[in-house]
């Protein structure tokens, strides 16, 4: 049985309407349920707000998961600032909920736009679409994404990232 780092946050209000996070690492076993991870974070509320005036606003749990399959390096001239936003339809909504993929490969452009027709994009549109068996994926107020309704390139400035990594100093 595997051991997964993760993170509980909370997210705490003071009165002023300022907030902060309280981040706390923790293990998690390959045998834990959603049920569990939702005790966990039960109690991890009740015992902390017990010390604390503050209101708890937010509690969430990030998993490090293990992954295989995806690239041992980033491509030549990738970069993470050209982005492909893709808009989907959502259950029960009006509005438009938007995916935002840093990198879009060049290989998926077309005449500077995305080529909705490539196989990788059709591949991954399904997916998102679809998800697995316990999993879907969802808007910001959890409706269910049903159908891509559109999508463009885009540029994400990652100015302080970049400059950090690029800065060099003059002897």
């Amino acid at each position: 049985m595997a051991n997964h780092p993760a993170i509980v946050s909370l997210t705490i209000l003071d009165e002023l309407g300022v907030k902060a996070n309280l981040f706390a690492n923790t293990i998690v076993t390959d045998a834990t349920t959603v049920a569990n991870m939702e005790t966990f974070i039960q109690e991890w509320v009740t015992v902390t707000d017990a010390i604390i005036d503050g209101q708890i606003v937010r509690a969430t749990m990030k998993i490090d998961l293990d992954y295989s399959g995806a690239k041992s390096a980033p491509v030549a001239g990738s970069r993470v600032e050209q982005t492909g936003l893709f808009n989907f339809e959502q259950a029960s909504s009006g509005y438009k909920y938007g995916i935002d993929v840093p990198s879009i490969s060049n290989s998926v452009i077309v005449g500077g736009k995305l080529n909705l027709s490539d196989a990788s994009i059709a591949n991954w549109k399904n997916f998102v679409v679809t998800g697995l068996a316990t999993i879907t994926f969802a808007g910001r107020v959890v409706n269910a994404l049903l159908a891509l309704l559109d999508a463009l390139l885009t540029f994400r400035k990652k100015r302080k990232q970049l400059d950090a990594r690029s800065f060099e100093e003059a002897t």
